[in-house]
């Protein structure tokens, strides 16, 4: 036999005698646990209520076979590691199995925690992350006979398939600064306590110290006018929050869609960015939270 014969030959055999190994992927989440004072939904003053903001990370595995999901890394605001949740720390997942690593990722101090994990996820198995209120009732509390949790629903957070490299110019919006409810939004001062809080969470991915520029848009306008334009200085992988970080003008005789924003954000370490946006004080019926991951497409 040839050489060229038994090379191709042993090319067909070696998938066979040493199939591939199982593809996974990393991706970075989001995690939130903040825990408030909170006055009782049902009116009036009653003790012991609070209420909570929790991420949940959750997977289910759509394939034939046994998968598995692990953490690598949980980057705090200090640059630390936590150290209840070292790396490795995980769980494997059978056929049609669903499995959740929940907020205790993040500890909740006083101050509450924002923070990012770093996971290992193979692939067939699916991936959403979302932020939870909940009412936490205390004992006795009617029409709660006792202790519990009464959820308020969630909302996405983003799960991120990577970091955005040095450089890269990521986007986020149209980010909605104002309530939603027809003109009178536009129409008078006294409307606008109805302002979104908006908030900004970096995370640096680098090993290095990096410099985040962010600059808000108003796109509507033509040109497009730059409204807003700030830098922060973060260490190495290490997450922080701006809170409060914009505050929008209040808009005189407009369209409230035109009040939307775009941002970019940049930075010269591997990055991952989000913008939310909190109504501290939300009429009824309307979400008190938007999340817009920063995005490169």
């Amino acid at each position: 036999m040839s050489e060229i014969r038994l090379a191709l030959l042993l090319g067909v055999l070696s998938p066979l005698a040493y199939p591939a190994l199982a593809a996974e992927r990393t991706v970075y989440v989001p995690t939130v646990r903040i825990t408030r004072p909170a006055a009782s939904p049902i009116g009036g003053v009653r003790e012991g209520w609070s209420f909570r903001l929790a991420s949940h990370f959750m997977v289910f595995n759509f394939s034939p076979e046994q998968k598995s999901v692990r953490l690598i890394t949980w980057y705090d605001p200090s640059g630390g590691v936590h150290q209840e949740h070292p790396a490795g720390t995980g769980f494997d997942i059978s056929p049609g199995k669903a499995g959740l690593m929940n907020a205790g990722l993040c500890p909740d101090s006083g101050s509450g925690c924002v923070s990012i994990a770093e996971l290992r996820v193979d692939d067939g198995v699916a991936v959403r992350n979302t932020l939870e209120r909940s009412y936490l009732v205390g004992e006795g509390c009617f029409p709660v006979p006792s202790a519990g949790e009464l959820s308020q629903g969630r909302i996405p957070l983003p799960v991120f398939e990577g970091l955005h490299p040095a450089g890269t110019i990521a986007a986020c919006g149209d980010v909605m600064p104002f309530n939603a409810g027809g003109a009178q939004i536009c129409s008078n001062v006294k409307d606008q306590k109805y302002v979104r809080r908006l908030n900004l969470t970096l995370f640096n991915g680098g090993k290095e110290p990096a410099t985040f520029v962010v600059k808000g848009y108003r796109s509507v306008f033509d040109p497009p006018t730059v409204v807003f334009t700030s830098t922060y200085g973060l260490g190495p992988e290490t997450v922080t929050q701006v809170n409060s970080f914009y505050a929008p003008p209040i808009p005189i005789d407009c369209d409230p869609q035109e009040e939307n924003l775009w941002f970019t954000i940049t930075a010269d370490q591997p990055f991952l960015a989000y913008i939310s946006t909190v109504f501290d004080d939300p009429g009824p019926g309307v979400n008190p939270y938007q999340i817009y991951p920063a995005l490169t497409k």
